[in-house]
């Protein structure tokens, strides 16, 4: 990752936002689809609930964000990444004990979290 800020061009950090976006976007799917087919993958929401185990979360967590640290939605993102994840780790739970009710509530807390994610990661994008 840290091929997009040599240099800390704007144009390559807004790339890299972009990608941190497709790359959310495309694991919140992949998560939604576990929602539906829990059996499909064998997935532990142990592993869903750790926000070490995709690539945002490792960016969050890893020493390549610092520069990004004392930025509001920085701060922001690193709660509501965490929230997220174990959002889904309920979700996950609660359909595998059949409590297809509350796990549909808790879905819409899921989609929520998932949309502040990108704001901050438009946010961080326009700020770096």
């Amino acid at each position: 990752m840290s091929e997009y800020f040599r240099g800390k061009g704007v144009k390559k950090n807004a790339e890299f936002f972009d990608e941190q976006i497709e790359q959310h976007l495309y694991w919140r799917n992949k998560v939604e689809s576990f929602f539906t087919n829990p059996a499909k993958d064998n997935v532990l929401p142990s592993l869903i609930s750790d926000d070490h185990h995709c690539q945002l979360g490792y960016w969050i967590h890893s020493s390549e964000s610092q520069d990004y640290s004392n930025l509001t939605p920085f701060k922001k993102i690193q709660k509501v990444h965490t929230e997220f994840h174990q959002t889904a780790d309920k979700v996950m739970v609660l359909i595998m004990e059949g409590e297809m009710n509350q796990a549909e509530r808790l879905k819409q807390k899921f989609f929520e979290l998932s949309d502040k994610i990108v704001d901050c990661l438009n946010q961080l994008k326009e700020q770096g």
